[in-house]
């Protein structure tokens, strides 16, 4: 496995799903021992580069560079594949479906006071700039919450600080907490 994201369900910590950039998503039902993948029909794979020059190229314009993350939002997991956009499965990863209006360059996610927050690239297609975005699950929309306009975050986490939940992201040299 060519992973970089791991996710472990919060309601059954047998269940582990790792997203790959060129492999596509994998799930294991009984803690690792065995590994299931999902046809690419299902969750897209991305494009392996057949050279440095493709690789920055595929870096540069955000094509097809695979999963860049994993998130559980209670009893949903979240896949964020960076050139397509954000999935969803609320049934345990039978059945997938591409969130509408998602970012279509995600990096990483966490959830807040019930929404998902998501990092992200700027696509101008889709209508996202560099920054942090948020899903409200309840009624399907998206909403812009970059602290500043044009700079690339990467990392989002939250914590609890003196009996509050905060919520960090971080950019270059920025700290973003709200």
């Amino acid at each position: 496995l060519d992973g970089e994201c791991i996710a472990v369900d919060p309601m059954n910590s047998d269940t582990v799903y790792v997203g790959t950039p060129y492999q596509g998503l994998y799930v294991s039902r009984d803690g690792g021992a065995c590994w299931e993948h999902y046809d690419s029909s299902v969750i897209p794979c991305g494009t392996v580069p057949k050279s440095n020059a493709e690789y920055n190229e595929y870096n540069s314009n955000g094509k097809n560079f695979g999963i860049r993350s994993v998130y559980f939002m209670d009893s949903t997991v979240y896949v964020g594949y960076y050139g397509n956009g954000i999935y969803k499965s609320s049934d345990s990863g039978a059945t997938w479906q591409l969130i509408d209006g998602s970012p279509t360059k995600p990096r990483r996610m966490t959830d807040y006071r019930g929404k998902l927050y998501v990092t992200c690239y700027t696509d101008g297609d889709n209508g996202f700039n560099d920054g942090v975005y948020v899903y409200n699950p309840s009624d399907g929309t998206w909403t812009a919450d970059a602290p500043v306009s044009g700079t690339v975050f990467g990392g989002i986490a939250k914590t609890v600080c003196q009996s509050d939940d905060v919520l960090f992201c971080g950019a270059d040299s920025l700290v973003y907490y709200k």
